[in-house]
C-alpha cells in the first residue's frame, strides 16, 4: 500500500518541493523534473545561477541551464524506485500464484467451459425453435416416394422431398458420395 502511494503521489510531492524551492530561492523559473538517466533534479536557468543555494549539488550542465540535486531529492528518488521494484515483484508473485492456481484447475475449467458451450448452443436452438414455431419431427415407418439420383446433390433441387415431409423445411446433405441425409426440423 505504501509502495502504491509513493508511486501514485510522486507528482504531487515533486510539485510541493518545486513550490517550496521557488519560494525559498526566489527563482520563479526553477523546475523539479525527472528523467530516466539522471532521476529527479532541479533545473535552474543560467541567468538565475547566482541564486542557487550552496547545498544544491551540481548534476549536469546544459547550454541554457544547470541541473542540481539535493539530499531530499536523492532520498525520495531511492524510495520511489524501491517502491516501483517492490510493486513489480509483488505483481509478478501474485501473477505466478494466480497462474498456478488456474493451471491446477485447468481440467475443471475446460469441462465447465464445454458444458457452458453446450448449454449455450441448446439454449440458442430452443430460443429459435420457440420464436419460429418449429415442431418436433414425427418418425414414420412408411417409405417416402421420391426420385433422387446421384446427379442431384444440391438440396435446392429436392423440393419434391421437402414437400413430401410435413413440418420440415430443410434437408441438408453431408458427405461427398455417401448419400447421407440429415433432416433439420423447423
Amino acid at each position: 500500500m505504501i509502495c502504491r502511494n509513493l508511486s501514485r503521489n510522486s507528482k504531487q510531492y515533486i510539485a510541493q518541493i518545486e513550490e517550496r524551492e521557488r519560494k525559498r530561492t526566489g527563482i520563479n523559473s526553477l523546475k523539479v523534473k525527472f528523467n530516466s538517466v539522471f532521476g529527479y533534479y532541479i533545473e535552474i536557468s543560467k541567468s538565475n545561477l547566482h541564486h542557487a543555494p550552496q547545498e544544491y549539488e551540481r548534476k549536469q550542465t546544459l547550454v541554457n541551464a544547470e541541473r542540481f540535486t539535493t539530499p531530499e531529492l536523492k532520498e525520495y528518488e531511492a524510495k520511489v524506485l524501491d517502491a516501483q521494484e517492490k510493486i513489480v515483484e509483488i505483481e509478478r508473485r501474485l501473477f505466478t500464484e494466480l497462474r498456478t492456481a488456474i493451471a491446477a484447475e485447468a481440467r475443471r475449467i475446460r469441462q465447465t467451459s464445454l458444458a457452458l458451450a453446450e448449454v449455450d448452443v441448446l439454449a440458442s436452438l430452443a430460443f429459435i425453435a420457440q420464436n419460429r414455431g418449429y415442431c418436433r419431427p414425427q418418425f414414420s415407418e412408411k417409405p417416402i416416394e421420391t426420385s433422387l439420383d446421384k446427379s442431384s446433390q444440391n438440396p435446392r433441387s429436392w423440393k419434391s422431398l421437402l414437400a413430401a415431409i410435413p413440418c420440415w423445411s430443410k434437408l441438408e446433405l453431408t458427405g461427398s458420395n455417401d448419400r447421407l441425409c440429415r433432416m433439420i426440423s423447423i
